[in-house]
Parts: structure tokens; sequence; C-alpha cells
């Protein structure tokens, strides 16, 4: 079927409207304000393609979705699945930032958590967590013959802190904890470096911390060994908490230490780390923000929010909110690298195997089409950390397209709300690329839109009216206002007004830097209409009502407080 058909539309003030809208092609629907033009793309397409989606799901899963009314409408046909994206603006969060509303940090989120390298934030360690399978793969590859010894490190204290654990050895239970190795069996130990046997307990300084390990085994490297040497990594880990340290023989170093761990666990400073998830790198969950400034941004956590175990995970050598603090440009570059040459960097290819950059090319194929979104239309200046309170209207509106626009779906009917409200002309022209390549992709594109750029350069147009309310409802030609006004020389010709050249006066505001303004001085007539223009985040918001209607308040609250004390004195 190439074409959607509505019969009997007859939601809100919409009278009993029957139209076919062509699938696959840019539609706008156009009209004045109050016609209908909502009732039908939003109120009744919309409405009714969501409903037919949740109907094709089961009973289980629709009582947690919420269901829309079924629309007043008697039929839909050829109606594919619908997404709607409407531009009112949201209360300001101070926790929103552009890569949160483009949902593009969720999937940062993500893959840090599949293919982070997790480092220890005190001592900068790489921390990897291997399986016992590939610990006994590691050392088994190494030279034939090769002298080995399996040392498991002792921990007898756990000092809780934050969530996690700090384990180190205490030096008053020295003599407890080689009487326990004793019972355990084992009569060799390393302390400090330097083995020793237990047939005569060694003294150690009260004063000061040191390192014991057990000598667990003691054998050659050969493939014959391997059940030897699982049976004894399995023993090591067991005293070990999971930690095991092997010592081989070298040529140029007498030993070598490797150590192991199969948790997240730096074995040198002796801090456990939880599994890395998602929320690990959320600075609005209690689990990964920073503990100190609740995820705000207040200098111990360099302003990323997050605490120090997630600021100490790496993709490629480059920390999660040092990402988000490129901009967006740069962040594209740097991501869309790294799918082009996964295998580049020596950090990516040691890593084990669930963290492989296989498993980040899926990640990041869903992360570069909405940086390409962004950049598109005209954003790539912005940071993925920028805050959205301070988004101008035209910024914000951008963004919140890039969610819903910026993926890869296709065979959807995208409904979209007036999306260039707030937009320069220039900007108009790259969102208009935009939705002609959702068209591309083989997605139908409806656009409730006044503009006569985007009307113009629709594939079919719609007008809904000829009235408000209860004067519109109806299909119409272009016999219309909204047809004058683009076919006519109504729409192309305004007359020009003579202004004064000197008004009699003005408000003039001098050296604003407020944002992104650069010690800009300017007068604003007084009884005259002004128009102040720019593209969009430019700073007009910033001049107009950050700046001159705080400031003209300011003014005349102080003359009203004068006139109070004068009238009062007198």
């Amino acid at each position: 079927m190439t074409k959607i058909r509505i019969e009997g539309a007859r939601t809100h003030n919409l009278k009993n409207i029957t139209l076919e809208i062509p699938r696959n092609q840019f539609v706008v629907i156009t009209g004045p304000s109050g016609s209908g033009k909502s009732s039908l793309a939003f109120d009744t397409i919309f409405a009714e393609g969501q409903r037919q989606y949740l109907e094709s799901l089961s009973i289980q899963t629709r009582q947690f979705l919420r269901q829309l009314d079924r629309p007043n409408v008697d039929r839909i046909t050829g109606l594919q699945p619908t997404v709607a994206i409407d531009q009112r603006r949201q209360a300001a969060n101070s926790r929103s930032t552009v890569g949160t509303l483009s949902e593009i940090y969720d999937y940062l989120r993500l893959l840090y958590a599949r293919c982070g390298v997790v480092h220890c934030y005190q001592c900068k360690r790489p921390i990897q967590q291997t399986p016992p399978t590939q610990i006994v793969d590691t050392l088994l590859a190494l030279p034939e013959n090769t002298r080995l010894m399996l040392l498991a490190p002792i921990s007898t204290e756990t000092d809780r802190r934050s969530g996690h654990g700090t384990l180190h050895a205490s030096p008053l239970h020295s003599g407890e904890i080689f009487q326990k190795i004793i019972k355990a069996g084992f009569f060799r130990v390393r302390v400090d470096g330097t083995f020793c046997s237990l047939e005569q307990t060694p003294k150690l300084d009260a004063g000061k911390t040191h390192d014991i390990e057990i000598v667990i085994d003691r054998l050659a490297v050969k493939e014959e060994n391997r059940t030897r040497l699982a049976e004894s990594l399995q023993l090591a880990l067991k005293h070990g908490n999971d930690s095991v340290i092997a010592v081989y023989e070298t040529e140029k170093e007498r030993w070598k230490d490797l150590t192991f761990c199969t948790r997240y666990a730096c074995p040198h400073c002796n801090i456990n780390y939880s599994e890395l998830e998602p929320r690990t790198f959320s600075f609005n969950s209690p689990y990964g923000a920073c503990p100190k400034c609740e995820g705000t941004g207040c200098e111990e956590c360099e302003y990323s929010r997050l605490r120090d175990e997630a600021r100490s995970v790496t993709f490629e050598k480059r920390r999660i909110h040092e990402i988000c603090d490129l901009p967006i440009e740069e962040t594209l570059t740097f991501i869309d690298g790294k799918l082009k040459t996964p295998d580049s960097n020596k950090e990516t290819a040691a890593m084990p195997h669930n963290m492989q950059t296989s498993c980040a090319e899926p990640i990041l194929q869903q992360i570069i089409p909405r940086l390409e979104f962004l950049c598109r239309i005209g954003l790539s200046y912005l940071t993925l950390s920028r805050t959205v309170d301070t988004l101008s209207g035209g910024e914000l509106q951008r963004v919140r397209l890039a969610a819903g626009l910026g993926g890869s779906l296709t065979g959807v009917c995208y409904v979209l709300d007036e999306p260039t409200i707030g937009l320069h002309p220039c900007d108009n022209l790259r969102l208009i690329e935009a939705i002609r390549m959702l068209k591309q992709r083989g997605n139908s594109v409806l656009v409730v839109e006044h503009d006569d750029a985007v009307i113009q350069e629709a594939d079919y147009r719609i007008e809904i009216g000829p009235g408000a309310g209860r004067f519109g409802g109806e299909w119409v030609n272009h016999e219309t206002t909204s047809g004058a006004a683009l076919w006519s020389e109504m729409g192309r010709a305004t007359p020009k007004r003579s202004l004064e050249k000197r008004p009699p006066s003005a408000l003039t505001l001098e050296n604003v830097t407020t944002h992104n303004l650069k010690n800009v001085s300017v007068s604003f007539p007084l009884q005259r209409l002004i128009c102040v223009t720019g593209v969009s985040g430019s700073g007009k918001s910033s001049l107009i009502n950050e700046t001159l209607v705080p400031a003209t308040k300011a003014a005349a609250a102080r003359a009203d407080d004068c006139v109070g004390e004068a009238s009062g004195g007198r």
C-alpha cells in the first residue's frame, strides 16, 4: 500500500474529513491557527498509529504502557508505526544536558560499561577482570619450561567506604596470619618481596604495613601441567580473595610478577570496584554521581559530576566526561575514527574478550548518526556536557529533534509539530535537508507547519481550514489565505516604512557580556517595533531576555522606591 487513507475523521473540530496521504513522502499540513492541523496530525494519525502498534503487543505487555484513546475516526489504513516530536519547551532541569536530551549520553554510558578500561583512581594502573580460564591460557603462553610460582596475597581487614572495600594486611596480627597459613597446609611465603620458610616465623616491624603472599605452588610451564595449573590457580584465588600473583623466571630479570584478578580490584592499592554498569556513569543516579556535589558538578569531581570510579574508566584513552567536553564536531571525529580503525589502540587490542571493540561497534553505530544530525543542523559547536537551561530556544528545539530524528529507523511515520519555531532561515534549510534524509531512508514525514520555506519544499501539501475553531476542520484547496500567501504577490512583497533617523529617546546597554555576548553596546529606540534577529545561539535571548528585561525591571524598581520614599517623607 502506497497511501495512508483516513476515512471520517471527526476529532475535535474536524468535520468528517476523508483524504489520502502518500507514504514515504515529505508532507506538510498547514492552515490558520486553530483550524484543526494538530487534531489531524497528532490526535488522529499519531494516536491511531500508536494504538494499532500497542494492540499488536501481548496483554501482559500492554498493562505497563500508557495507551491513547481511540481517535474519533471511522478507519485509517496503510498507517506505519508513528513517532511524534512536539516542540513544547519543558521546565528547565539543571541536570539535563545536550547529551542526555539527545540520548547520546545514554549510549556513551553503555559504551563505557561494556568496553571501558578500568583504572585504579589511586595508582592509575589499569585493572582487568580476568576469568580463570584466560589466566591459565596466558600463563601457558609463556616459553615452555619457564619456572613459575603462584602466590596468593593475604588480606585480613576490610574498611568500607562509599560502598567499596579497601583491603590491607595489619602487622599487628602477623603472628596469627602465619599460624593460619601453616594450618592451611602452606609453609612458604613472600614477605615484602623476600621468600622465606615458615619453619621459623619471620619477625616483622609492628609499626609498618607488610605485603604477605602465600606460595601456593611451584611448577614449570608445560601443556601437560594445565590441569595442575588450573587447580592451583583456583586454590590461589580462594586464599587471595579472587587475586593471584604469578611469578615467573626471565632471562633479563630474575623473577617478574604478573597480577591477575577475577573481579574488579586493584591488587596494588587493595581497592575493590563494583561491576561496571551503565548507571556507573549516570550523574542522575546516586550510584554514579559524585557524593560531594551530588551530580551537579561544585571542583572535587573536575565538574564531571561523576564519582572517582566512573572518572577512572577510559575508552581509547579518553574518559567519558572528557568526550562530553569536546565540541560535538570533534566528538564525531573521535568516535567515527574509532569505528573505522577499531584495533589501532594498543589499550583496546589488549582488552579482555568482553571488552573488545567488536562489542563497541553496534553502540558506536547508534551514536554516530545522532552526532551527524546535530552537526548537520548547525549545532557542531555545542558540547554534550552543555546544560539545557543555557540553550537558546532554537538550540533546544534542534537538540530535541536529534533524539527522535538522529536514529536509523526506516518504515516509520514521523509527525513533527512546527519544528521551525525559533529558527533562523538559514537553520530552516538545514532542518529541511534533515527531513529529506528521513524520507530517503524510507520514512513518511508529516509536518505541521506555517513557515513558507518548509511548505514550498514539501512533496505534498494539505491545508486545513478555512478558518479557526468551528469555522475550520475542513480539507481545503489552495484558493485560501495560505494559498494566496504562497502563490500570489501578497506573500512576496512587504511595504517599507520610513523611520525617523533620530528617535526622541532610547534605552542603552553598554559592554554586555551575558553568556556568549562579547562586550556588546546597543541602543533601543523607544516607541518603536524593534526586531532582534540572528542565527540560533548567537545571543539574541541573552541580550533581550536575560539582560535588557532584568535591567529594565531593576531600574523601574529603584525608581519606584525613590518615589515611595519621597512621598513618605512628605
